[in-house]
């Protein structure tokens, strides 16, 4: 602890970790984002995709389990009416919602990759800009 308060000491915007690298702070933070904004001007339109996709797939991710919540309550209903002797389950109704689940689902995953793909076309082409420079 005195080690990390002596180096605190000499480099004021310098700190050690566990791993003994020494991280440090941007002296000017509104510079320094500024700076990071810079370098992602150039990917507007794919940042714009990549938000796109993202709420698309979550859209979606939240869609799915109510149609499954549906295609339960399908099923408790001709438990219930089976029971009672007046009916079954209604195969139907339950397949096309098991059916636009699944398509839901698969869309999902389809814009969730997309995400990723188009973050990482991002962050290595910023990766690579910046070893440039």
């Amino acid at each position: 602890m005195s080690e990390d308060k002596s180096l605190s000491l000499k480099h004021e915007n310098t700190r050690v970790r566990r791993d003994r690298r020494m991280v440090s702070k941007p002296n000017n933070m509104k510079k320094a984002i500024r700076q990071v904004f810079s370098l992602l001007k150039d990917y507007k339109l794919k940042i714009f995709i990549t938000f796109i996709c993202a709420l698309i797939s979550t859209s979606f991710t939240v869609i799915g389990p109510l149609l499954i919540g549906r295609a339960t309550t399908v099923i408790f209903d001709g438990i219930n009416l089976m029971i009672n002797g007046t009916g079954t389950i209604d195969v139907v109704t339950l397949s096309y919602l098991l059916f636009i689940a699944a398509i839901i689902y698969v869309i999902s995953a389809v814009f969730t990759y997309l995400q990723s793909w188009f973050l990482t076309q991002i962050s290595t082409s910023v990766s690579y800009n910046l070893r440039k420079k």
